[in-house]
């Protein structure tokens, strides 16, 4: 093969020697409980006619570039205002993304508490911007008067809000949230990523406070190899977002199993209750563990601490034994730390039995 001209390398940006890849580990053969995925197959009891109300999906012609089916169903569901509006991309990452190219201009900012969600300091530093992070309290609570104080001093341009958080499954107070919105300038971004386990929802906010958008995804329930997500704001800021949505980035397979979805939503509310009870009971089992110290969780996993030995050691140990978890003891705040996906019933009985074994060991 012939070797590339490093001439090339020349016109690469800058920074790029610092951006790492985005690794995923391998999971064939092991219990997967490191993505926070639902472990039920899609679509159990739903039949595959009926991905589309006409039966067939026209591949050989673009999607409807505005979602528009799917808007007026959700719309009509979150009974939103008339200036209400939304922004449709794959999955949430890909809006955090167009939200920060909406507000790419030298100098500003983008803030979020830390540990939070990875993705908000990932594309934040992908697209140019510069990240600033306020460290949550000891009980993973928001620092607020820390929070107002940066805020105050570098003016941010977005300030993103994972509610509940991830990865350490809390909900912020409500008021807490309010006061951040309050004190800024900043859109305000809430990602309820989680809402279908949480319950707890700022929707109501936005006809209130004109400076927030709020995320929300189908991929924690049952739909993460669709990769489909939608925020929610007033009509002037979901346009300039959209601004930054390539055309037809929302295929039509994806919207029209979506629709389906949207349409057939208590099969899938079903299993969202049985991961919840699923959630509450493991929970339950995991605080009569000695070595461990387990946190409460409003999302469809639930963080841990090991307290005897090393995260990274109990981790391997896992793998060996068949069970993946996600290893984020290298996170701030998250020293000595994973964090387990709640799953079906058999996954969820391996990997409190293998924990229990390395533990003892």
């Amino acid at each position: 093969m012939k070797k590339m001209n490093k001439k090339i390398f020349d016109y690469l940006r800058k920074d790029i020697k610092n951006i790492g890849n985005y690794e995923i580990v391998g999971a064939e053969g092991l219990a997967k409980l490191d993505a926070m995925e639902n472990p039920y197959e899609f679509l159990a009891n739903i039949s595959f006619e009926k991905f589309s109300d006409k039966n067939l999906v026209s591949l050989n012609r673009y999607p409807d570039s505005y979602c528009n089916n799917t808007k007026d169903i959700i719309k009509k569901s979150l009974n939103l205002n008339c200036n209400i509006d939304l922004a449709f991309g794959n999955g949430s990452d890909e809006l955090i993304q167009m939200i920060c190219l909406a507000f790419l201009k030298e100098g500003n900012k983008v803030l979020a508490p830390e540990p939070s969600f990875s993705m908000y300091e990932r594309i934040t530093k992908i697209v140019g911007l510069e990240f600033i992070s306020v460290p949550l309290a000891k009980d993973f609570n928001l620092n607020i008067e820390d929070i107002k104080k940066v805020i105050k001093r570098s003016d941010p341009a977005i300030v993103f809000l994972a509610y509940p958080n991830n990865p350490t499954g809390n909900v912020w107070d409500e008021e807490s949230v309010i006061e951040i919105i309050k004190s800024s300038n900043s859109l305000v971004v809430i990602d309820e990523a989680y809402f279908p386990f949480s319950k707890k929802t700022l929707v109501n906010l936005i006809d209130e406070y004109e400076n927030i958008i709020i995320l929300r995804t189908f991929s924690k329930i049952g739909l993460a190899g669709i990769r489909f997500g939608y925020a929610i704001g007033n009509e002037e800021l979901i346009s300039i977002i959209n601004k930054m949505r390539l055309p037809f980035n929302i295929n039509s397979m994806s919207q029209n199993v979506i629709n389906v979805v949207l349409k057939n939503l208590e099969k899938f509310n079903f299993r969202v209750e049985e991961i919840i009870q699923a959630r509450k009971e493991l929970f339950s089992k995991m605080l009569s563990i000695k070595g461990i110290e387990t946190y409460e969780s409003y999302a469809n996993f639930i963080l841990f601490r090991i307290l005897d030995k090393d995260a990274g050691e109990v981790f391997n140990s896992l793998c060996e034994l068949g069970v993946l978890v996600k290893d984020v003891s290298g996170e701030p705040g998250l020293k000595n730390c994973l964090r387990v996906t709640v799953g079906n019933e058999s996954e969820n009985s391996i990997f409190l039995s293998s924990l229990e074994s390395i533990l003892l060991r």
